[in-house]
Order: C-alpha cells, then sequence, then structure tokens
C-alpha cells in the first residue's frame, strides 16, 4: 500500500511545481500599472509607454540618457521698426551629454513663410556645451523702417548627439507700427543727429521723434518739417513751439503716400541741415 501512496504525492508535487512554473512570467519585475502615465507603488516614473531609451524604460524605472535643453531669455519679443533685437540661447546638457550643438533659427510669419527683410545672424552657430553644463548662443535680428508685416516667429532649432529635451524653440516677435529718432543735443548745445539720407516708410507708420535729455533739464527740443506737398500729402507739419520737453515725443503718423520726399532738423537748437529724409510709400 506504501508504493500507490507514494506515487499520488508525487504527483501533485509535480503538478504543484508546473504550475509555478507557468505561472511566472518572464519579466517578474515590470509592475502591473506601468504604462498608464501615473506613477505608482514600484515605479520611479511612468512615461506612458513601454520603451526603452527615453528616460522611462519599458519597466517604469528612470533612465540616465543624454539630454539637451533649449530655452531663451526673451519667449516673446515686443519692438517697433527700425530696432535691431537679441535673443539669449541657453543650453543645458544633463544625463552625462556633452559635445557640439548646431545652433540654427529662421523667423516666419503666421503662415510659416520666412521673412528675409528681417535680417538675422547667429553668434556663435556651433556651441561647445560641456557635459552635465550649459552653454549660450546669441541670436540678433533686425527689423526695417519699411515695415513687412508685424509679427512673425523666430523659430530656434539644434542640432546634437542628444537624444531627449527640448531641443527646439520659438520666440513670439510683435511689432509695433512706429519708429523713433532719438535726438540729444552735443556739446556745442545743438542736436545730433542719424546719418543722413532717406528714410522710407509705410502708410500707417508713426515716426516718434524723442527728446533724451535729462529728465527735469531745460533742454527743449523743436521739430522742423518742411511742409512742402509731399510732406502734406502724407500728413506730416512742423513742430510748434515751445517744442518737446525732455523725455517726452514729438509724434506724426503718415496718412498717405507723399510721392516725393521732405526733410525734417531741429528748429531749436538747430543746426539746420536737409539732408535727413522721409519718404512714405505704398
Amino acid at each position: 500500500m506504501r508504493t500507490p501512496l507514494l506515487a499520488t504525492l508525487l504527483g501533485l508535487s509535480l503538478v504543484a511545481c508546473a504550475g509555478q512554473i507557468d505561472g511566472g512570467g518572464g519579466d517578474d519585475d515590470v509592475p502591473e500599472n506601468c504604462g498608464n502615465s501615473a506613477v505608482d507603488t514600484g515605479e520611479t516614473c511612468d512615461d506612458g509607454n513601454n520603451l526603452d531609451g527615453d528616460g522611462c524604460s519599458a519597466a517604469c524605472t528612470t533612465e540616465v540618457v543624454p539630454r539637451l535643453d533649449v530655452s531663451v531669455d526673451k519667449p516673446t519679443v515686443s519692438t517697433e521698426l527700425g530696432t535691431t533685437n537679441m535673443v539669449t540661447v541657453t543650453l543645458t546638457s544633463s544625463g552625462g551629454f556633452g559635445g557640439s550643438v548646431g545652433v540654427a533659427a529662421t523667423i516666419v510669419d503666421g503662415l510659416g513663410v520666412a521673412i528675409p527683410e528681417w535680417q538675422m545672424a547667429i553668434n556663435p552657430p556651433s556651441v561647445t556645451v560641456p557635459s552635465n553644463g550649459t552653454a549660450s548662443a546669441v541670436v540678433n535680428f533686425s527689423i526695417p523702417a519699411e515695415k513687412v508685416g508685424l509679427g512673425g516667429t523666430l523659430k530656434i532649432t539644434t542640432t546634437s548627439g542628444a537624444t531627449e529635451g527640448t531641443l527646439n524653440i520659438d520666440s513670439a516677435i510683435t511689432v509695433l507700427d512706429q519708429l523713433t529718432i532719438p535726438l540729444k543735443l552735443n556739446g556745442n548745445g545743438q542736436c545730433d543727429y542719424p546719418t543722413a539720407g532717406t528714410l522710407r516708410i509705410k502708410v500707417g507708420t508713426k515716426i516718434r521723434w524723442l527728446n533724451t535729455e535729462a529728465a527735469g533739464s531745460n533742454n527743449r527740443i523743436t521739430v522742423h518739417v518742411t511742409e512742402n506737398a509731399s510732406a502734406v500729402a502724407a500728413g506730416f507739419s512742423h513742430q510748434n513751439d515751445p517744442g518737446s520737453d525732455p523725455q517726452t515725443t514729438y509724434e506724426q503718423t503718415s496718412v498717405a503716400m507723399s510721392g516725393g520726399t521732405f526733410d525734417w532738423y531741429c528748429h531749436a537748437p538747430g543746426p539746420t541741415v536737409g539732408d535727413r529724409l522721409i519718404q512714405v510709400v505704398p
């Protein structure tokens, strides 16, 4: 009677062992809820998938991967016509990443079309970022006086060996339909002028002559506009006395094409010149 009983016990033991082998998965370390975008018990991260190499492994554990994050000091730029503007790009590495990073940029309008008239330069276009450190580049762009749209987006892209991070970033640009001409008195008590030539603007653009003398001083400036047919057509006129106090402006908005040119200068305190011209174009 002992032999059948022993055989029965051995059979039950084998069935139990077989059940344990069948019930165990090949990946016992993967938490049950891994991949549900919520960090549950047994997980250090959960990015909503079960893939390796993206910073959170297939088993929902944090991975160390080469990473580069790009940021700008000006997510938005508010400016005006006739200006040069600067955006600083900061490159931050982590996950052991370090090395050469190419920096490129373009400015596009609301339809994604490039605006070539807004000239741009990147310095430097290639940056060496230290391992787990930071480096920077500067994007300079110029808005011409003759308006070509009043808004755009500066799109910055990078190329490197980093596989994760914020690799590209945008900066929104808004341009006021105005142009400021700063005026200041020199050592002789007369106006310093911008470079001689013809300033071309479009209909609707406002010209602001700004007296940049120290607030509280008595250094008023009166802007003379030669009221020829072109000036009258464009809606420009001579400033009335006593002129602009320091830190205030004399403003004129173009209402129509001027046809020809007209000149301006400091009527008071002078000197009289005739080679600073304005022309309003379509």
